[in-house]
């Protein structure tokens, strides 16, 4: 969490993809650590980004279900978008549409190939726009201007 806006566009300028492969992945429960065990602060402007490459795995009966951890983050005022990416399937895609629409925020789609796309995101973007995206998100939500 920051307060420095600066700080942050810095910090998204250096972000790098690693790993993968992991297919499906874990999404309750990281949305469920993100939403319940992180330090929001009530006063603030809450901004939860999730991006994906893979559709979520099946319920695990020891984590909430992706609509519950909504219902919990539209009690705390927590706005929500998501990117999918190459990868993320039509129910994947289909679970991030649902999870920003409860979040008052947008699905994205990120590919290297934009035919690739899914009906119900946004916009589509290359993967190298990605960083720029995530500032032009951040930038809109807090109406202030991202260096």
């Amino acid at each position: 969490f920051t307060e420095d806006i600066a700080l942050f566009a810095d910090q998204i300028a250096e972000l790098t993809a690693v790993g993968g492969g992991d297919y499906p992945e874990a999404l309750n429960e990281g949305f469920y650590q993100a939403v319940t065990n992180l330090a929001w602060r009530s006063e603030a402007t809450k901004l939860l980004l999730i991006l994906g490459d893979a559709p979520p795995e099946a319920n695990n009966t020891n984590t909430p279900s992706y609509e519950e951890t909504s219902r919990i983050a539209a009690e705390q005022n927590i706005t929500i978008f998501t990117f999918g990416s190459d990868g993320l399937n039509t129910e994947g895609a289909f679970i991030f549409e649902q999870i920003a629409l409860s979040g008052n925020g947008r699905f994205y789609f990120i590919t290297d190939n934009p035919e690739n796309s899914h009906g119900g995101a946004t916009a589509v973007y290359v993967t190298n726009q990605l960083p720029a995206l995530l500032l032009e998100v951040v930038q809109e939500m807090l109406n202030e201007q991202v260096p």
